[in-house]
């Protein structure tokens, strides 16, 4: 199985995420279990940061590669 990860451009980055009210953290194991909140919008802002999003280009995952996390975000 490979899985791609998909860059955008800085616009597009910056277009969607400063959009983002609420982030929810949940264990890849068990996904349907809400593990953390971030809803406080300097919260996000860091978050969002911290995954550098500008800086993604396209690669397929390493067959090594440990999913941990399942982060989604809502507007």
């Amino acid at each position: 199985m490979i899985y791609k990860v998909i860059t955008s451009t800085k616009e597009d980055v910056s277009l969607g995420f400063n959009q983002v009210k609420k982030v929810e953290i949940s264990s890849a194991n068990h996904p349907e279990v809400v593990a953390n909140t971030i809803d406080k919008k300097q919260d996000i802002n860091t978050f969002i940061n911290k995954l550098k999003v500008d800086k993604w280009t396209a690669a397929d995952i390493p067959d090594d590669a440990k999913k941990e996390n399942v982060y989604k975000m809502y507007q």
